[in-house]
């Protein structure tokens, strides 16, 4: 964290789920996919992204979307992540619109790509910018459909640069 004192903060409850979430995050970044928690609301995925980045020392951003992003600003969030080597959590991904969504996915992949091969620089928004090997991206989403506003089904050449994990709501008994 660049030695700046976080304070104390709280941790989330570990279950069998959080472990099993842990363990394909993990496999999904050893890959230098990304992860993609999704299910319905309140079942802990950008908490989850959270907490793997608390106890593997990473700083994570967390950015809620929502229709007022446009792609410029999602791409100069993404090269400052690349460059400072941060975690990012688009959460409700989603709620992009689908041109900032189809951006996203092209230049989503040519990061990977660059992770990957261990580059150590890349070009990106028409400049050459140094790449942190330790940065990671997650996305997060609820179901689209009914009860869940204006959400939408992410394009297939998004959905495949990231490792989907299901969750489920939290067993109480299991916590308690």
């Amino acid at each position: 964290y660049g030695y700046e004192y976080l304070g104390n903060s709280s941790r989330l409850v570990i279950t069998p789920l959080t472990d099993r979430c842990y363990m394909t995050l993990g496999a999904a970044m050893f890959t230098r996919r990304g992860g993609n928690p999704l299910g319905p609301a309140g079942t802990g995925k950008t908490e989850t992204v959270k907490a793997l980045g608390v106890a593997l020392g990473r700083p994570v951003v967390v950015l809620n979307a929502d229709t007022s992003f446009d792609a410029l600003a999602m791409s100069r969030i993404l090269g400052g992540i690349v460059q400072s080597g941060c975690w990012l959590c688009v959460d409700e991904i989603n709620r992009l619109e689908p041109a900032v969504l189809s951006l996203l996915s092209e230049q989503i992949a040519a990061i990977q790509q660059v992770l990957r091969r261990g580059a150590s620089s890349m070009a990106f928004l028409g400049k050459e910018m140094p790449v942190a090997g330790n940065a990671a991206l997650f996305v997060t989403l609820n179901p689209a459909g009914e009860g869940y506003g204006a959400r939408s089904e992410l394009p297939d050449s998004l959905k495949g640069l990231f490792r989907p994990i299901s969750l489920a709501r939290p067993d109480s008994a299991n916590i308690a």
